[in-house]
């Protein structure tokens, strides 16, 4: 069960379609680390054992360096999910903190994985296919 960071923040659990639990938290060296990710989790056993974490997401957006802080997956159907992440741009502005207005980007979910900042789009943060 080894895991990217010595920080766990941010959890979430869904349950699938077929029963099964999908779990996402940030790792990284502290909450608010430049080194953060989101590590994904799954458990066929009601959460008695879970498989070793995946960490799907790319940190970099249109070659800027960043990290994500959450990401909240929702199931539309049996086999397809949607997923909300906050990425934060570490590079532009480095050393902000956590809730700084010029650092924080939404993916619009009419284009999935459409990053926007102020209504500009920032760039694509690649599909999951989580299910396989």
């Amino acid at each position: 069960m080894a895991s990217l960071g010595a920080s766990g923040t941010f959890p979430a659990v869904v349950t699938l379609a077929d029963g099964s639990l999908m779990a996402t938290y940030r790792v990284g060296s502290n909450k608010d680390s430049a080194d953060g990710t989101v590590e994904f989790r799954r458990s066929q056993d009601g959460g008695r054992t879970w498989d070793e974490p995946a960490t799907p997401l790319n940190c970099n957006v249109n070659n800027t360096r960043g990290s994500i802080s959450v990401a909240y997956i929702t199931p539309l159907t049996d086999r397809h999910l949607i997923m909300a992440a906050c990425w934060i741009d570490r590079e532009t502005y480095p050393g902000q903190p956590l809730f700084n207005e010029h650092t924080e980007a939404f993916a619009d979910a009419c284009s999935v994985g459409r990053l926007t900042r102020h209504g500009k789009t920032l760039g694509t943060m690649p599909c999951l296919a989580l299910l396989g």
